[in-house]
């Protein structure tokens, strides 16, 4: 079986593929959440309760988008200080700790654990304050004063979010799973998200386009994931491109939408469960 479990960025790999294929998402989870019985949803305990069956499986955890998006500058909003190492190094140990006890109890009914770091941020700066201020539950007025005290542009938001993402993978160098990433590939020289992964039609929207990130993760994960190896190598012999919204076709599931999802966010203000 395959299991792809995380936060509401991972609904690019629902309804992907027929037969021994599972999805979860917990809206608005953080890895801090994850060592956390007193969340609002005890993501943690459902993502063990969900691994620990004898089925023989692979699973996928996408987290940490939550934390580095809207807790980090909530903690700043509120706090007036956070140490981005201190926060990063914090986030690590906890993601480290949890996937260390979710190999132990699921034992060899897991055959490979991965772990899917976070994508860029789409959100501009003119929308950056009044979306992220929202889902964070603070006043916007607050909310605008972190950029007082750091560097709160899209491009430093991006490069802080691969920082993020290069101290999550180094932390997970001694456990036995795999790290994958494609922040790398959405970015330009700079950093800085390209154009083509920001939804044409929700400026708001702070998920990256998925038809342009799902063919990403299908190419980091064919190795893995069989039926995204069968996709890629059928996907390359065609070339089948719809060029109306500018994806390929073969890169999206049976019954998938090219179109961008039409919302703010996911969750109801403040919702964020940490």
């Amino acid at each position: 079986m395959i299991m792809f479990i995380g936060d509401s960025h991972s609904r690019q790999f629902q309804g992907q593929m027929s037969g021994a294929w599972a999805h979860a998402y917990f809206s608005g989870a953080t890895i801090k959440g994850l060592l956390s019985s007193s969340t609002k949803i005890a993501h943690g305990d459902a993502i063990r309760g969900l691994v620990s069956g004898s089925t023989r499986k692979r699973v996928f955890l996408m987290f940490g988008a939550v934390d580095q998006d809207v807790t980090f500058y909530r903690n700043l909003a509120l706090e007036s200080f956070t140490d981005e190492e201190d926060f990063h190094e914090e986030r690590v140990r906890i993601y480290r700790e949890y996937a260390a006890r979710l190999l132990w109890s699921a034992g060899s009914s897991l055959e490979a654990l991965g772990i899917l770091l976070p994508q860029l941020t789409p959100l501009a700066d003119r929308e950056f304050y009044s979306a992220t201020a929202k889902m964070a539950g603070v006043d916007e007025a607050k909310f605008r004063t972190i950029g007082e005290q750091i560097d709160c542009s899209h491009l430093e938001r991006c490069r802080r979010q691969s920082r993020f993402n290069d101290r999550l993978q180094a932390g997970f160098d001694e456990l036995p799973l795999q790290a994958f990433r494609i922040d790398e590939g959405m970015a330009d020289e700079s950093g800085m998200i390209r154009p083509e992964f920001i939804s044409p039609r929700n400026a708001f929207d702070h998920h990256a386009w998925k038809a342009r990130t799902l063919p990403l993760w299908q190419d980091a994960l064919k190795d893995l994931v069989r039926p995204y190896a069968r996709l890629r190598k059928r996907t390359k012999a065609i070339q089948s491109v719809d060029f109306e919204s500018g994806v390929s076709a073969q890169f999206l599931g049976k019954g998938q939408s090219a179109e961008p999802e039409a919302r703010c966010a996911d969750v109801p203000n403040g919702c964020i469960n940490d």
